[in-house]
């Protein structure tokens, strides 16, 4: 018999496109915070203030936040297959 878990293999396979999609739907809510900051009109005197709608990026950042915690639920699951599979686990990194 086999020393090969395919049932491993397949959950990793499986878990690997749903954290592809999870990342991509985190960075999209962590880019709608960073364009919501990024131009805020300059330091300068001026006839108009451009307002940040702190609401609006307590929404997001909540959103991110849920985000987050689901792509982490999906790491965690990979990982707790990932030896089963032959394969590495996936590593938190902070920027």
């Amino acid at each position: 018999m086999s020393d090969v878990d395919f049932e491993a293999i397949g959950r990793c396979e499986h878990l690997r496109s749903q954290i592809s999609a999870a990342m991509s739907a985190r960075n999209v809510e962590a880019s709608r915070i960073s364009h919501a900051t990024r131009d805020s009109g300059g330091s300068f005197f001026q006839e108009r203030i451009r307002i940040i709608d702190l609401d609006a990026i307590d929404a997001q950042l909540i959103s991110l936040k849920q985000h987050d915690a689901h792509l982490r639920e999906l790491v965690n699951e990979y990982n707790s297959w990932a030896t089963k599979a032959g394969k590495s686990e996936i590593v938190y990194i902070k920027y």
